[in-house]
Formats: structure tokens, sequence, C-alpha cells
């Protein structure tokens, strides 16, 4: 319960030890892996009406593909930058990163995949999506009236966009640009052939 109250959650990592002591995210997760089994019924009843997470994982997941729904009727599309943070605090560039990485590690069950297949997931957008280089890119769109820079060119801030511009045009001649990055650099004028 105290927990849960300074954090707001009842979801707690294995290795938390609270103030005095007691790991209380080893008592966690031994009492996750007896629900439904061994756990005490009172126990549980306690448990439940806490909001217990029995299976973390699932409600991740959950909250995940909602924050993605909702950031693709937003920004209609799925190209969710690294260190995007929801405004309920969800970090779902991290969580966008996870799913990329765990599916190209066979570590993504197939119906997740078909989930996120069907809300127009993108899964090669990592490169293309530096929200840095993006935002860069439009305004020297904005600056210029163009998207022609050599390679070399740094903005004022020190990012080096002419370098990432560059890699977008290599990649996008072994045609591995995704459809909806190809799609907003195409509403920028992009250059693809330069």
């Amino acid at each position: 319960q105290q927990y849960k109250k300074i954090h707001g959650t009842t979801n707690v990592h294995q290795l938390y030890v609270a103030p005095d002591g007691f790991k209380l995210g080893h008592w966690v997760k031994n009492r996750r892996s007896q629900h439904d089994r061994t756990l005490d019924a009172d126990l549980q009843s306690q448990l439940d009406q806490l909001g217990f997470l029995w299976h973390p994982h699932t409600s991740q997941w959950k909250q995940g593909l909602e924050a993605l729904k909702t950031y693709i009727s937003v920004h209609g599309d799925s190209l969710v930058p690294a260190k995007f943070v929801t405004e309920d605090g969800m970090q779902l560039g991290a969580w966008v990163k996870t799913m990329r990485t765990m599916r190209g590690k066979n570590k993504l069950n197939q119906a997740r995949i078909r989930q996120l297949d069907h809300h127009g997931f993108d899964w090669r957008s990592h490169m293309f999506h530096s929200s840095a280089g993006l935002v860069a890119l439009k305004h020297y769109r904005r600056s210029h009236g163009h998207c022609l820079m050599p390679c070399n060119f740094t903005t004022d801030s020190g990012f080096e966009l002419g370098a990432w511009v560059c890699r977008l045009r290599t990649t996008h001649r072994k045609n591995k640009i995704s459809k909806d990055g190809e799609r907003i650099l195409n509403k920028l004028d992009f250059d693809w052939d330069r």
C-alpha cells in the first residue's frame, strides 16, 4: 500500500527494496507466480482491491498500444521520436524502440505484430525518424526554401544535418526508407536524387 501511495502503481520492479530493507520486488514477483495456484484467497482479494498487476507485461503492452494509437491519430503516422513521452508519463519512444528490437530478435509474438501492423506501425522508421533531424530539416526548409545542402552542413546548434540527409538518401537508394518516412519527406519537397 505504501508503494502505491508513493508511486501511484502496484507495478514494482523485481529488484526494488523498500527503505526499511524489505525486498518488496522479490515479494511481488513471488505473489505473481503463486497467483491462481497457491496464493491465499484472502491475500489475493486484498491485492485485487489494491489494483495489483498480476500480469504487468500485458498491462504495459496495452498501455503502449493505446498510447501508440493516440499518437497515430494525432500525428498521422507511427514515427514516434525516440525520447517521446506521453502527457501521462509513458515513454512511448522507448516502448516503440523495444517493440522493434523484440521483433528483430524474434521475441515479439505474432498476435502483437499483427496488432501493430493493423494500426500501421512502421517497423523500419527508427533510422529515419531522428526527431532532431526532422525538426532541423523542417527549419532548414523554412529558412532556405529547399532541402539541398552539402553533406558537411552543420546547424547552429551543432547537429550534422547534412550528414543525416545524405544517410537518408543512401537509405532511400537501398529501398529501406519507410513509406511513412518517404511521405513526410516528400511533403518537404525533399530531393532524393542529389
